[in-house]
């Protein structure tokens, strides 16, 4: 996330936190984005979300179709994925799919129900 830390983007982010606050006592586990959503989309400031092909977010299955910039993913070595997700077909980035494999698939899944036996639930 860029901004510029001016006079419209402080009440802006005072406004996130608030919101933050608010919804971290209704629930154990909140989440930023709806809040962050909320108080942008009410606010004042003009913004732009920058394509997949740019800003890879690799939680889902995603197409790309240009060189990825921004890779949203956990990663042991994150310059082997940059790597892979940017491999080229006779010298050009083509367009291209990328979907969890089973191990991912696997461990997201185990993840998962480890947390829904956790308090909370």
């Amino acid at each position: 996330m860029a901004y510029d830390l001016n006079a419209r983007v402080q009440p802006f982010l005072k406004e996130w936190l608030h919101l933050h606050d608010l919804a971290e006592n209704r629930s154990r586990y909140p989440h930023d984005q709806p809040t962050f959503r909320r108080a942008l989309f009410e606010s004042c400031l003009r913004f732009s979300i920058l394509p997949p092909e740019y800003n890879a977010r690799l939680i889902y299955p995603t197409m790309l179709s240009q060189e990825v910039k921004i890779i949203h993913a956990r990663s042991d070595n994150l310059p082997a994925m940059a790597k892979y997700l940017n491999r080229k077909l006779h010298g050009e980035v083509v367009p291209r799919v990328y979907t969890w494999s089973f191990h991912q698939l696997l461990w997201t899944l185990l993840a998962f129900f480890h947390l829904r036996k956790g308090p909370g639930w």
